[in-house]
């Protein structure tokens, strides 16, 4: 499975929600994960170095509010979907999430681990990882941080630091 940016979020919820089913066994060889927003709930040095239309890059802060709040239903701590059924509305997933003020602006705390896989129980047992993190990204301390994670919870992962580039490189 493989996606850039917010894609890669949802092949690495693929890759969790696999396992999580017992139903990994060979079915995913592989993730590539490509400069990944991953509700890391905290700043980190290139967020704040590289977000805000610094190096005229647009995602910074307000636009990853903007994308938070897109990408999740902070009342129930579920996918923002467009439908509601009972399928959406699964009760062991469907708590309040609270916030974190991360650089002055109000962040849901994503509790949800197919949302945010650092709220995972645990981040071993999945398929090897290709992280590719861009030098000039908001997102690059935070994806470098997530392939170490992985690393440390016995996961094969390959970096690739690609210098000069700027997030949404690869598209």
């Amino acid at each position: 499975v493989a996606g850039d940016s917010a894609g890669s979020m949802l092949s690495m919820s693929v890759s969790l929600l696999a396992r999580d089913k017992n139903e990994l066994n060979g079915k995913i060889s592989a993730q590539v994960l490509l400069y990944p927003g991953t509700y890391y709930n905290e700043s980190t040095p290139s967020f704040e170095k590289y977000g805000d239309d610094a190096y005229m890059l647009p995602q910074g802060k307000y636009t990853a509010k903007w994308f938070h709040d897109q990408y999740c239903d902070h009342r129930t701590n579920l996918y923002n979907l467009n439908d509601d059924d009972e399928y959406d509305r699964d009760a062991h997933y469907a708590k309040p999430t609270p916030t974190e003020t991360i650089l002055d602006l109000e962040f849901p705390n994503i509790t949800q681990p197919y949302l945010n896989p650092w709220a995972s129980h645990s981040l071993s047992d999945l398929p090897y990882t290709h992280m590719i993190a861009a030098e000039y990204d908001p997102l690059h301390d935070e994806d470098i941080l997530l392939a170490k994670a992985l690393k440390d919870n016995g996961v094969k992962v390959k970096i690739t630091d690609v210098p000069h580039s700027a997030h949404g490189f690869f598209v």
